[in-house]
């Protein structure tokens, strides 16, 4: 049996606002099983789904949240020890993102920055 990561609260909501959305191609519900089964596994740190941008985060998101959860980018911090693993899983994910942007961090570990349009 193969031992899993406790999932912190703090994850666990934002795990369900991405399960929430649908945004173009972001298949909210697949990307946050994924993300879940991966954080368990500790492949991954955290991930979060926001807007990119200062101006975004305030005339987009604030807006429509009464709504719903109007999010473009999947911000995913991985350790750098976990960076090929987290690269060969991504592979077989079907998320169908526009765009892929990584980040490394003074700390060594990397953001994966995906982008839907």
């Amino acid at each position: 049996m193969v031992e899993t990561k406790k999932i912190s609260e703090f994850q666990s909501l934002y795990l369900e606002l991405i399960k929430s959305t649908a945004y173009n191609n972001l298949d909210g519900d697949l990307v946050a099983s994924d993300l879940k089964e991966l954080l368990e596994r500790e492949v991954i740190e955290s991930c979060i789904l926001t807007r990119t941008s200062l101006r975004d985060l305030n005339d987009v998101l604030l807006r429509d949240l009464t709504a719903y959860h109007n999010a473009d980018t999947l911000l995913v911090r991985v350790a750098s020890s976990k960076k090929l693993k987290f690269q060969s899983n991504l592979a077989f994910m079907e998320w169908h993102y526009d765009t892929l942007t990584t980040h490394d961090c003074q700390d060594g570990s990397t953001v994966f920055e995906f982008w839907w349009d």
